[in-house]
């Protein structure tokens, strides 16, 4: 009993914390219910707080990635309007709009790659089988050189939070160029190209 009492402070405990009434903050009094469900029901909930909390946290994370893409390009249109580019500080106002709201249109890149297409740099759309082996390894490389630098950043940005199950590595930070990422490398594979 002394078990259960003591997880059922935790939980109260947390729940307090998050802001929860009534999460299991009280040993189960229905003599049906032994102290293993009491203990699995604890434990439920405080893994359905931690999630809540993981949620929010990669909530608050997008909302931040947002307000610095956002004050990006409000500088950015500071610099074109007293360079005289009046074209240019009006679309970068524009992204900052988008970026704040969290309504910006994807970029002709990100449309590729949902179709799976890798967009070039003189803008030829390129599937993966079609590029030549010394194209498609340069390309995987690329996607994970600017991957860990995105990591790298993320990391001296936001230090890595002991709640989460494990810190985010290159593999999460690949954005999305995702799936056409996963396709080079099952074509690299297939062709037996080192990486």
């Amino acid at each position: 009993m002394a078990f259960a009492r003591m997880v059922s402070g935790i939980v109260a405990a947390l729940a307090g914390l998050l802001g929860r009434e009534g999460v299991a903050a009280t040993p189960s009094r229905d003599p049906g219910i032994g102290r293993e469900a009491e203990n699995e029901r604890a434990a439920e909930a405080l893994r359905r707080m931690a999630d809540e909390r993981n949620e929010a946290i990669v909530r608050a994370r997008e909302r931040a990635k947002r307000h610095r893409a956002a004050e990006f390009h409000r500088r950015a249109a500071e610099r074109c309007r007293r360079d005289g580019d009046g074209e240019g500080a009006g679309l970068h106002m524009s992204h900052a709009g988008r970026y704040a709201a969290g309504t910006r249109e994807p970029t002709a890149a990100e449309r590729a790659y949902a179709e799976g297409f890798w967009l070039a740099r003189d803008g030829r759309r390129l599937r993966p089988a079609d590029m030549d082996g010394r194209h498609l390894a340069n390309t995987i490389r690329l996607i994970r050189r600017k991957a860990r630098a995105r990591m790298l950043a993320d990391r001296r940005a936001q230090p890595y939070d002991a709640m989460c199950d494990r810190a985010p590595g290159m593999e999460d930070h690949i954005g999305p160029a995702r799936p056409v990422y996963d396709e080079m490398l099952r074509e690299a594979e297939r062709r037996g190209l080192a990486l």
